[in-house]
């Protein structure tokens, strides 16, 4: 597709607020927080988020709603997650502390996110998440 393509079609799109069944306003926040991470961080691009605009994805991300599609509950469980920039805590276990922007990476299954984290759970953390890699390719690869 051309940019100026694209760009009409996004413009186009802008006032859009679909979101996903059952799932509430939470869930296109963290995928528009997580995927820009994503794109901008390999890149050596700093995009500032506001830690207030990361505290609803995290409490989403700790849901039951949220576990089939963007944090199982089994990746975090048994560790205490503190976000340094917020009031926000969760779970009970060795402790997992760092900006908010990097727990919710964390949670959604981003291991890069694990060096700007700290505390004794980062260990058991970054187990799970090596394991959940491993254990679930990337979308669109081939067998090699």
């Amino acid at each position: 597709m051309p940019p100026a393509e694209l760009v009409s079609l996004l413009f186009e799109n802008a006032a859009n607020i679909w979101v996903p069944p059952t799932m509430g306003m939470a869930a296109p926040l963290t995928d528009i927080l997580v995927h820009t991470q994503d794109i901008a961080r390999p890149l050596g691009i700093l995009v500032p988020v506001a830690s207030e605009h990361v505290d609803p994805a995290l409490t989403f991300c700790v849901t039951r709603k949220s576990n089939q599609q963007f944090a199982p509950a089994r990746r975090y469980a048994g560790v205490r997650l503190i976000a340094s920039d917020l009031k926000w805590k969760y779970g009970n276990g060795p402790e997992v502390s760092g900006p908010a922007i990097d727990l919710l990476l964390a949670l959604t299954g981003r291991s890069s996110a694990l060096s700007n984290l700290e505390g004794e759970g980062v260990a058991m953390l970054s187990t799970r998440l090596a394991r959940t890699t491993q254990a679930r390719p990337l979308l669109g690869r081939r067998g090699s």
